[in-house]
């Protein structure tokens, strides 16, 4: 009897070679995320506003309004009208990459030896708004002059930095939603 298929394992192979880097993609990209998470959870609040407070960077407080901040603005969520665009793919990327360029800028902030890195990541999400001068009136009582004049320094290569982000965020997310 002559068998209809004649590379049985080659193919099998092929398949399961294909699965194995699929999985692998996978968890990679989830892995990511939570590794992130982890980081995040895994630092006391309390001792994370302890060193932001000594080093000069941005504190937060707990406000008995959640949306309310002192300085009178609104707190920043999901539903956040900061990025007006109609395209719903390009506000989700601004928000994602505003929110975590202010993370790695506040992060960096609190560490003496990457300040001028936390004031780079500051500069980014600030030029990722567009609108500098009411941010900048925020961030100046917010922390401390040698930090400002710090992201002050950043925010004129900040705009070809961003831009750079927003393209490979948006090539990437078109990867993601055509291929994946």
């Amino acid at each position: 009897m002559k068998r209809p298929f004649r590379c049985p394992y080659l193919v099998t192979a092929a398949i399961v070679g294909a699965s194995a880097v699929a999985v692998a993609f996978y968890f990679y990209w989830s892995n990511r995320n939570n590794e992130k998470k982890k980081a995040v959870e895994a630092t006391p609040p309390s001792t994370a506003t302890a060193t932001a407070s000594s080093s000069g960077s941005i504190t937060s407080e707990t406000p008995s309004d959640p949306t309310a901040r002192a300085d009178g603005g609104k707190e920043l969520d999901g539903k956040s009208d900061i990025f007006k665009f109609s395209d719903e793919n390009v506000r989700v990327v601004c928000e994602r990459l505003f929110l975590e360029q202010m993370d790695l800028g506040e992060e960096y902030m609190s560490d003496a030896e990457t300040v001028e890195r936390g004031a780079m990541h500051l500069a980014n999400a600030i030029a990722l708004t567009g609108e500098t001068e009411p941010l900048l009136k925020v961030l100046r009582k917010a922390v401390s002059p040698t930090n400002f004049t710090l992201i002050q320094k950043y925010i004129p290569t900040a705009e070809i930095r961003v831009h750079q982000l927003l393209q490979d965020e948006l090539t990437v997310e078109s990867i993601a939603e055509n291929f994946i």
